[in-house]
């Protein structure tokens, strides 16, 4: 049952009041608005920005974990990824604390960087979606009623 007891309801929250927080502060106090464009800087309130988006999504991502909703094995390759990315983003905060203005150009609008993590970002859905579409034990007779409403929408041709 989703209520505000569920840590992952919470999590998600606190989240979003933060990032709703921060921008309404950088708007009102800076004057910045909320979807600028700006070259990285190194001062204290944006690495504070940046710890707390660290913090909270860490914190989101356990309890996301810990709610063990669907819990599957992770495959070798899968942690593999997972660690790889990691690896990826550390080498990207070396970057940024090393020359901010290289950072900047990497990431630039309509760069390559923002092309191919859209590119990922919709495979990830797209991967998801179709993993969706796989029921316990491969019986599509076991699919949830969510799994029967996906199904004619997405597979009108399938018989669920």
């Amino acid at each position: 049952m989703i209520t505000l007891r569920c840590p992952v309801i919470r999590s998600t929250l606190v989240w979003c009041g933060f990032m709703i927080a921060v921008a309404a502060y950088e708007q009102i106090v800076l004057g910045w608005h909320f979807a600028r464009e700006e070259a990285p800087i190194h001062d204290g309130w944006h690495w504070m920005r940046t710890a707390g988006i660290a913090v909270l999504s860490f914190l989101l991502v356990a309890s996301l974990a810990k709610s063990q909703v669907r819990r599957e094995q992770v495959s070798v390759h899968a942690g593999a990824l997972a660690f790889a990315v990691a690896l990826l983003s550390l080498a990207a905060i070396a970057l940024l604390a090393e020359s901010p203005g290289a950072f900047a150009q990497i990431g630039a609008e309509d760069s390559t960087i923002e092309w191919l993590s859209a590119v990922l970002l919709f495979g990830a859905a797209g991967l998801m979606g179709w993993r969706l579409r796989i029921v316990p034990g491969g019986n599509p007779r076991m699919a949830s009623a969510g799994f029967r409403w996906w199904s004619a929408w997405a597979l009108p041709h399938s018989s669920h």
